[in-house]
């Protein structure tokens, strides 16, 4: 009969069953960071003292990330392109927390910003080579309003990764990460199509298009995914 009737630690090792038999108390899934929920923090009163501006601005984004708005809509002042500007940074704090919590990063929480702010810089400084070599400066206005508009989007989206980090075990967090890598290949898939639409309709050839799509789009992102990215 013993064959049959095995302990919880035999069944299911290292499980919530576990660790609650072991234990004797209630589970806690991860050990507090308290650094993490200070920075969860201090990007959550962000969005409070900027609360008009961020709905402004996701408003916007929403908009011309999903309805086909212009991205024009997003400089056509300059309250909406401070708004923008203002959202995207508090965006890009968000996704730090998620890319951390989710471990897609080998690196540090306080060196994932500085290799995403080094990923935009040069960026920008290849669509500043391309803004000097095929001029229509506006087109490339436009595409920069949508990488912003990307962001603001995908942070939107990854909000549920942040309050779930503390309500889920270990077990069934890699659904957490995949549903992150999920959002972020659908965004930046988005962003693609929009950013090689509005260089089409603008004029651009195909051999431009693909320059466009090499040096400013897939070899940055691949080397940031091959050199700081863990799956």
């Amino acid at each position: 009969m013993e064959e049959f009737f095995h302990s919880v630690a035999e069944c299911w090792p290292g499980s919530v069953l576990h660790e609650f038999s072991q234990n004797g108390a209630v589970y806690e899934p991860y050990s507090h960071d308290w650094w993490l929920v200070g920075a969860a923090l201090v990007t959550f009163l962000l969005f409070l003292v900027f609360f008009n501006q961020v709905i402004a601005a996701v408003s916007t984004s929403f908009s011309v990330f999903f309805s086909g708005m212009s991205p024009k809509n997003c400089y056509k002042n300059q309250y909406t392109t401070s708004t923008v500007n203002l959202t995207t940074i508090i965006a890009l704090l968000a996704i730090d927390l998620v890319v951390y919590m989710t471990g897609l990063s080998s690196l540090s929480f306080f060196f994932i910003p500085v290799s995403l702010i080094a990923l935009i810089l040069i960026r920008y400084l290849i669509c500043g080579l391309f803004i000097w070599l095929r001029g229509n400066a506006e087109m490339w206005r436009m595409v920069k309003a949508v990488s912003k508009v990307s962001i603001i989007v995908c942070a939107i989206l990854l909000i549920p990764v942040i309050i779930l980090r503390y309500f889920i075990p270990p077990d069934v967090s890699v659904f957490i990460k995949w549903y992150t890598l999920a959002i972020f290949c659908i965004v930046y898939l988005i962003y693609i199509v929009k950013s090689v639409k509005i260089l089409y309709t603008s004029g651009c050839s195909l051999f431009f298009l693909f320059l466009y799509l090499c040096a400013l789009e897939f070899l940055p992102i691949g080397f940031f995914v091959s050199a700081f990215v863990r799956l």
